[in-house]
């Protein structure tokens, strides 16, 4: 084997560790701002949950109104940071909402979310209201559920 063809492999090798590194670096940097969006959405629902229990009189439908408008922009925020490159690359994501007023609930049925925000990777499905997961991974879920006064959940 001459100099020429070992100088070749051994660049071959380089390349390779140095996109590994890369793609390590590029992933963990990736789950460490996702952590924190989803910190600071936690934050920020948690903030103005409480907002709208303090102001249920007149402001329940502004707030309402503000309340999804803020989730859609800070859900936009996070895609257009977060989910970058092709459709393989991508992270699974999707946000559902419910605008009406009031929704009733009997058991073991589906909420169907009548507002799809962002729905990456066609995982969330509208027309049935459930989710399958496109690809193997962690998945979180979280919901905000807010009672009028006087009123309860069973």
């Amino acid at each position: 084997m001459d100099v020429s063809s070992m100088n070749e492999q051994l660049q071959e090798f380089i390349q390779k560790e140095i996109n590994v590194s890369c793609n390590t670096y590029i992933q963990r940097e990736m789950n460490e701002k996702i952590v924190t969006g989803l910190h600071n959405l936690n934050t920020t629902f948690e903030e103005m949950f409480e907002t709208l229990t303090r102001n249920t009189d007149n402001g329940f439908e502004m707030l309402s109104k503000s309340f999804e408008q803020k989730i859609k922009t800070l859900i936009q925020e996070e895609i257009k940071h977060h989910v970058r490159g092709t459709e393989k690359d991508s992270h699974p994501a999707f946000l559902a909402i419910w605008t009406e007023d009031t929704v009733t609930l009997r058991r073991n049925d589906i909420i169907k979310f009548n507002h799809v925000v962002t729905n990456v990777g066609n995982g969330y499905s509208p027309m049935t209201g459930k989710f399958k997961a496109p690809k193997q991974g962690t998945y979180f879920f979280g919901g905000t559920v807010v009672s009028a006064p006087l009123m309860h959940f069973i």
